[in-house]
């Protein structure tokens, strides 16, 4: 048996073995997960100027009050998408970053290993084009102006945990699965004129593994 096989074997045991997680009694969870990204056009008047969709890493951390029923989170992600489009062919480095309030519709109860929320906040979205001379997209006019990569963002979704009842190093863990739009209020292209471009969406779906927090 091989040195990766053995690890594998005794992380398995010691899940098997640690004490049953209370179902959804925490006040807060860590955690860490992945999954994609679609993008919406930053170009809304004309031929499409977009990223790619793809894969996206993410990290929250969030405390729970009132039994459960409402929390705030603090959330970050990040991906790197290709864009090519009139000459312009790079990777590009995407963060999304909110602070945002959840709220779930049933309470924090023992019984429960499935417990749904809603969230709600603001933040912001950088996309890495870089800093410098503009870049004009003739075609699809419109121009990347060289110096607002950042844009703030509403941000909402919805989400489930999944709380088996195993645990890790005496850490009760959970699966989490969410859907969310991080909306850019502005694109970060502008028109020739100089006047701001729409919002554009940044939609992720993730599933992640969470470290709870346990209630008192």
């Amino acid at each position: 048996m091989g040195v990766k096989t053995r690890i594998a074997a005794a992380l398995l045991g010691a899940l098997l073995a640690a004490p049953a997680a209370r179902a959804q009694s925490y006040q807060g969870t860590i955690g860490y997960g992945g999954g994609g990204i679609w993008f919406g056009d930053f170009n809304e008047q004309g031929p499409s100027l977009a990223l790619q969709s793809g894969w996206l890493a993410s990290v929250h951390a969030e405390h729970y009050m009132g039994r459960g029923r409402l929390g705030v989170r603090a959330g970050a992600a990040f991906t790197q998408r290709p864009f090519d489009a009139a000459g312009l062919a790079r990777d590009i480095n995407t963060w999304l970053f909110d602070g945002s309030l959840l709220l779930r519709p049933l309470p924090v109860d023992q019984r429960r290993n499935m417990v749904p929320f809603l969230s709600l906040g603001a933040g912001m979205v950088s996309y890495g084009f870089g800093e410098g001379r503009p870049v004009v997209f003739e075609e699809s006019g419109a121009v990347y102006p060289g110096d607002t990569d950042r844009q703030l963002a509403v941000v909402g979704g919805l989400g489930v945990d999944i709380v088996p009842r195993l645990s890790l190093f005496g850490t009760p863990l959970g699966v989490r699965l969410e859907a969310a739009d991080h909306v850019a209020l502005e694109s970060p292209f502008e028109t020739p004129g100089g006047d701001a471009l729409g919002p554009v969406h940044n939609v992720r779906v993730t599933l992640g593994l969470i470290g709870l927090v346990e209630l008192p």
